[in-house]
């Protein structure tokens, strides 16, 4: 909403805010899905 909301108004402050919210939270759900990864392999599989 905030990539929109910047965009439509021309307001580059609030466009660079909504993307680097986006990238953050992409970040943590591929950070918390490899510790799932991590925690959810079976032992015979471990590296």
């Amino acid at each position: 909403m905030l990539i929109t909301t910047g965009i439509t108004n021309q307001r580059m402050p609030v466009l660079v805010l909504g993307s680097v919210l986006t990238v953050v939270l992409a970040l943590l759900v591929d950070w918390l899905a490899s510790l799932a990864e991590v925690l959810l392999r079976p032992r015979g599989l471990q590296p």
